[in-house]
C-alpha cells in the first residue's frame, strides 16, 4: 500500500513499507501547544495580577481567617464531635445532620489520636482547596488555553466570605467539591489523549472510586460530579464520533456506578456502627408554590457567592459594592448557562461541527455545564434554600461558571474584554473588602475573648462538663482545646421542658448523668433553636454564676444531664 511518509521518484512505482515493519509514530504536540487560544494578552496579564494579589492577601490573612473560621458552630460541629466521641462506650448513637459528614467524621476519627491532629484539621481543607484550584488550572490551561487558566484562577482565588465557609471548613462539602474538580480533570485529560494500556485504565478507575465512594452519599457530589462525569463521558464518544472514545463512555459509566454503590455500602457500614444522619434534615421536593421563594432564594445565594450580604440592608458604600460582586456572580451564571446550551445545541444539530472539535473541549462543556444546570435545577426544586448561607449548595456550579465563561470568550476578543472585565471588577471589590474589613468572623457564637473568660470562670469553680446552645457548645470545646467539655442543648422548638438534649451533631453517652460530678450552663440571649437563653428544669440553685460578654454561666454541684430531657424532632429544623 502507497505511504505518505516515503518519496516516490517520477516515472517509478512508489516504494512499499515492508512487510512487518512498523509505522513511523506521529509526534504529538505537547498540551498546551496543542491550544489555539493565544497567550496571556493584556487582560490575561491583569487577571494573573489580581490573581497573585489574591494569594498575597490570604497569606497575610491566612492566620486570623482561621481563628474567625473555628469561631463558627457549624464548622467547629465536626472536630467538636470527633474529639469527644473518642473513650464513648460501644452503645452510643451517633446522630448527624446529614449522611455526606461520614466522610469527613471518618477522616477525622483516624486522625484524633495523632498529637498534630488540631493543625492538621485545619490545615487539610487549605490544602485540599489549594490543589484543586491547581488540577482545574492546569485542565483549564491544557483545553481552553492560558488566558482562560489565568482569568479562571482569578475568579477563585479571591475566595468571598460566602466560598471560604465551604472551602476551608471541615465538611462534607469540602471533600465533595475537591472530588468534582478531580473527577473533571481526569474525564478531560482521558479524552484527549485516552490511555492505551488497560492497567491504565483499571488502575485509574480504582484511585477515582476509592476517592470518590466515600462521598457519594452527599446528594450534593452525586449531581455535580458522578452524574456529569459519566453523562460527559458518554456524550464525548458519541458526539466525537471516535471510536476510541468509546472505552471512555465505558470507563465513566463503570466508575459511576462503582463508586455510587460502595458509597451506599459504606453507609450502611456507618449506621451498623450506630453513626446515623437524623431524619429530620432528609432532602424534599420543593412545592410548586414554594418554587418562586427558592428562585428569590437563589439570587440571594449567589450574591452571597459573590460576597454580597446586601439585601434588606442600609444601601451604604460598602453594600454597593457588594452588589457589583454579586451582580457579577448572577451574570456569570446566565451566561454559563447560556454558553453550555447553545454550544451543545450547535453540536447535536451538525455532527461535523462536533467531530471537528477537540474532544477534551466537549467533554469539558458537558461536565461543567452538566454541573452548572443539575445544581441550579435542584436548588430551585429542593426544600433545602433557607436563605444566602445556602448558598453553600451552589459552590460546585460557582466553579462550573468560573471554568465557563473563559472558553465561552475564548473565540472572541469582544467576549474576552467583557468577560475579563467581569472577572476584574469582581476580583477589585472582594480583594478590596478582604484588605478593608479583615477576615469576617462567621457566625453567632461566642468570641476569642468569651471563651478564654468562660474557660478561666468555670475551671476556678471545679467543673470541665457543661451545656449551651450549639452556637456556644462547639466553639467552647474547640477554643479550649476540649479542656472544656460542653455538650449542644435547646428550648422551645418542640422541646416539652426548657432544655432538650440537641437532636443533631450529638452522642447519645454525652448526655448520661455522672454521679458526683459539677457542671455548668451557658446562656446566650436570645433563645433560638441555636442559643439557650434558659436553665433546665429542677437544677436547683447554682453554686456560682458570671457574665461574660454576652454569656451568662451558672455553675451546679450535680451534672445537669439528669435534667434533661430526650429530644424530639425540632418544630423548625435548620438547613443541613
Amino acid at each position: 500500500m502507497p505511504t505518505h511518509d516515503i518519496p516516490v521518484i517520477e516515472g517509478e512505482r512508489p516504494l512499499e513499507r515492508p512487510r512487518g515493519a512498523r509505522r513511523p509514530r506521529r509526534r504529538r504536540l505537547s498540551p498546551p501547544a496543542a491550544v489555539d487560544a493565544g497567550g496571556l494578552g493584556l487582560s490575561g496579564l491583569a487577571a494573573a495580577v489580581v490573581a497573585a494579589v489574591a494569594l498575597v492577601v490570604f497569606a497575610i490573612q491566612a492566620p486570623a481567617l482561621v481563628r474567625a473560621l473555628f469561631l463558627n458552630p457549624d464548622i467547629a460541629s465536626m472536630p467538636h464531635l470527633a474529639t469527644l466521641l473518642e473513650g464513648a462506650p460501644g452503645d452510643r448513637v451517633v446522630t448527624l445532620s446529614n449522611a455526606p459528614e461520614y466522610e469527613s467524621l471518618t477522616i477525622l476519627r483516624a486522625t484524633a489520636g495523632w498529637g498534630i491532629h488540631r493543625l492538621l484539621w485545619q490545615a487539610l481543607p487549605f490544602a485540599m482547596a489549594g490543589a484543586g484550584l491547581l488540577v482545574l488550572a492546569r485542565s483549564v490551561w491544557t483545553t481552553w488555553g492560558r488566558w482562560a487558566a489565568a482569568t479562571a484562577v482569578a475568579t477563585l482565588a479571591v475566595t468571598s466570605e460566602g466560598l471560604r465557609m465551604t472551602l476551608f471548613g471541615i465538611n462534607a462539602h469540602a471533600f465533595s467539591l475537591f472530588s468534582v474538580i478531580v473527577l473533571g480533570a481526569v474525564l478531560v485529560a482521558f479524552a484527549r489523549r485516552p490511555p492505551r494500556s488497560a492497567v491504565t485504565w483499571v488502575l485509574s478507575g480504582l484511585a477515582l472510586v476509592a476517592l470518590v465512594a466515600p462521598g457519594t452519599p452527599d446528594l450534593l457530589l452525586l449531581l455535580t460530579g458522578v452524574a456529569p462525569f459519566a453523562l460527559a463521558g458518554v456524550a464525548t464518544w458519541l458526539l466525537s464520533g471516535d471510536a476510541t472514545h468509546r472505552r471512555l463512555a465505558a470507563f465513566t459509566v463503570i466508575v459511576s456506578g462503582a463508586a455510587t454503590v460502595l458509597g451506599r455500602l459504606f453507609a450502611a457500614h456507618m449506621r451498623a456502627d450506630g453513626i446515623a444522619p437524623t431524619p429530620t434534615f432528609g432532602v424534599q421536593f420543593a412545592t410548586t408554590d414554594r418554587l418562586q421563594h427558592n428562585f428569590s432564594l437563589l439570587l440571594d445565594g449567589l450574591a452571597y457567592l459573590g460576597g454580597a450580604h446586601t439585601f434588606g440592608e442600609k444601601v451604604t458604600v460598602s453594600s454597593l459594592l457588594g452588589v457589583v460582586a454579586g451582580g457579577a456572580v448572577v451574570a456569570g451564571f446566565v451566561a454559563g448557562l447560556w454558553f453550555t446550551f447553545t454550544r451543545l445545541h450547535a453540536y447535536a444539530g451538525d455532527r461535523r461541527l462536533a467531530r471537528r472539535e477537540r474532544p477534551e473541549r466537549i467533554a469539558f462543556i458537558v461536565f461543567w455545564g452538566a454541573a452548572l444546570g443539575l445544581s441550579v435545577a435542584s436548588y430551585l426544586a429542593s426544600d433545602l434554600p433557607q436563605g444566602p448561607g445556602t448558598g453553600r449548595y451552589l459552590v460546585p456550579a460557582f466553579y462550573a461558571v468560573a471554568v465557563l465563561l473563559p472558553a465561552l470568550a475564548v473565540g472572541s476578543r469582544r467576549a474576552r474584554a467583557y468577560v475579563a472585565a467581569g472577572v476584574l471588577a469582581f476580583g477589585v471589590v472582594v480583594l478590596g473588602t478582604h484588605v478593608v474589613e479583615g477576615p469576617e468572623e462567621f457566625g453567632g457564637g461566642p468570641t476569642a475573648a468569651e471563651v478564654s473568660a468562660v474557660h478561666a470562670f468555670v475551671q476556678r469553680n471545679g467543673a470541665s462538663v457543661g451545656y449551651a446552645g450549639y452556637q456556644d457548645a462547639e466553639v467552647l470545646t474547640w477554643g479550649t482545646r476540649a479542656a472544656l467539655q460542653v455538650f449542644p442543648v435547646y428550648a422551645g422548638f418542640g422541646c416539652p421542658m426548657e432544655s432538650c438534649r440537641f437532636p443533631i451533631m450529638t452522642v447519645s453517652s454525652w448526655y448520661r448523668e455522672r454521679p458526683g460530678t459539677r457542671s455548668f450552663v451557658v446562656e446566650h440571649p436570645p433563645a433560638s433553636f441555636t442559643q439557650l437563653d434558659m436553665l433546665p428544669r429542677g437544677t436547683g440553685k447554682p453554686v456560682a454564676a458570671g457574665q461574660f460578654g454576652r454569656l451568662t454561666v451558672y455553675v451546679f454541684d450535680h451534672d445537669v444531664a439528669r435534667d434533661l430531657e430526650a429530644a424530639p424532632a425540632p418544630a423548625q429544623p435548620a438547613a443541613p
